[in-house]
Parts: structure tokens; sequence; C-alpha cells
């Protein structure tokens, strides 16, 4: 009886090295396709468009956004073509001299990274050098249309971002079966 387990076992284990060794054949089918545009996968080859999206207004509220540009994308949800969602993590400071709007990544001289941390402190919320500026938390859920124009945004639910070392939003999620549409944020 132990003896045939054994030849069971060693059997076994001789075709599993044999199907890991043996070499693959791939068909023309098999074979990487080009990357399709769009599509459903959460990646893939997107082509950017120019000032999209363009900037955004100034508020009733008295906040103008001259000196200011964007800050960190978190997430990008397109609900249609006409409801893209945004979720950014607070507007930046420019330099003087920087032109309107300009993307933090191309000022030139750089500032270096704009991480999402407040200033002084590090990700884990410990003291550090201080960077000299700091991220206001203005615009940072909002959707836009095709063309890029706002269409939609929430200025009541900006101050949910403003904790000492909050981080801003990291995703935005809706359920294409949630017949109520919920977002998560």
């Amino acid at each position: 009886m132990r003896f045939g387990i054994v030849l069971l076992a060693a059997a076994a284990l001789a075709a599993c090295d044999a199907a890991a060794n043996s070499p693959e054949t791939v068909t023309g089918a098999e074979q990487a396709a080009p990357a399709e545009r769009g599509g459903q996968e959460e990646f893939g080859p997107y082509e950017p468009v120019e000032n999209w999206p363009r900037p955004l207004p100034d508020r009733a509220d008295g906040i103008t956004h001259a000196g200011w540009t964007w800050g960190s994308v978190s997430s990008v949800y397109a609900e249609s073509p006409n409801r893209i969602w945004i979720a950014m993590r607070g507007e930046l400071p420019l330099p003087p001299g920087a032109a309107p709007w300009t993307p933090y990544g191309m000022l030139n001289p750089s500032r270096g990274n704009a991480n999402g941390n407040d200033d002084g402190l590090t990700a884990t919320c410990q003291p550090t050098e201080r960077r000299g500026w700091e991220r206001r938390y203005h615009h940072v859920i909002f959707v836009v249309d095709r063309d890029g124009n706002l269409v939609q945004d929430w200025p009541q639910h900006d101050t949910l971002f403003e904790v000492r070392c909050g981080r801003g939003p990291h995703r935005i999620k809706m359920s294409p079966y949630d017949p109520d549409r919920h977002l998560w944020v």
C-alpha cells in the first residue's frame, strides 16, 4: 500500500516537472493584440487632449484661482462622455511670474515633488523640513463635460479633506448596476 502511494506521488511530481519545463507554443490568436483604445480596462492607451480640462472658474465665495494650479489628480471616472468625475488632492500655489494654470510638473525651475503631505510633516505625520507652501482644498471633487468645462462641483465637501495629515481623495467609484448612481470616494 505504501509503495503504491509513494509511486503515485513520484509520478505526479514527474508530471508537474515535465509540464513546467515544456516549451510553450503561442499561436497567432494568442500573440499580443494591439492595444484597444478606451475599452473596459482601467488602464490603457489614451490620447492626451491639449487644454483639457479647462481652467476652473472662480466661485462666488470670493476665492479666486489667480496664482493657483491643478493639484495631483487621484482619480478620473467617466460616467458618460459628458460627465467625467475628477478627484484632485487640492490646488497648488504657483510661484510669482508663472503662467496661470501651469501644470506643477512643468514649472521651470522645478519646485520638486508635490506630495500630498502637509507642509512640515511626512506621510506618517512626523515633523520634517518645511517646503514653504501649502495646498488648498478647493475643487476637490468635480465633474467636467467632454470639452473639459466645469459642469458640477461640491464646495461643501472640500473641508472634509482639510484635516491635519489628510491626503485628499484616492479613488472615485460608481457601480453601473446601482440605479441611484451613488458615488464612492
